[in-house]
């Protein structure tokens, strides 16, 4: 089997990490964001619930199994309240998305080594 190098999707998720954590340290500096656009945590939702789906994906792909993708969820706003509220805050947010970074990194490949 050969291993996707996944260097790029880490870096991508660890940037994606710290500028949430930016944003958090930032704190009342922060201008809310227009109506009807999504603030920080609700942005952070829609990715672990996006990653969540894609982790799937790639675990059915890779058991292999037939499988499809649907993002649908990641974009209700129900769904996207309900992971805000089981993730308790911000923090939580940002460690889901990383366990699931990793994860779907590790379904991918090994990372290059440096």
């Amino acid at each position: 089997m050969d291993l996707m190098d996944t260097t790029a999707l880490r870096d991508a998720y660890r940037a994606l990490l710290d500028a949430a954590a930016a944003v958090t340290a930032a704190g009342d500096r922060v201008s809310a964001p227009p109506e009807g656009e999504w603030d920080a945590d609700r942005i952070l939702a829609h990715v672990a619930l996006v990653t969540a789906a894609t982790v799937g994906a790639a675990a059915s792909v890779a058991a292999g199994a037939n499988t499809t993708y649907d993002n649908r969820l990641a974009q209700d706003t129900w769904t996207i309240d309900r992971v805000i509220e089981l993730a308790g805050d911000t923090a939580g947010l940002r460690e889901r998305i990383r366990c699931q970074a990793e994860s779907l990194c590790t379904l991918g490949g090994a990372e290059a080594a440096a």
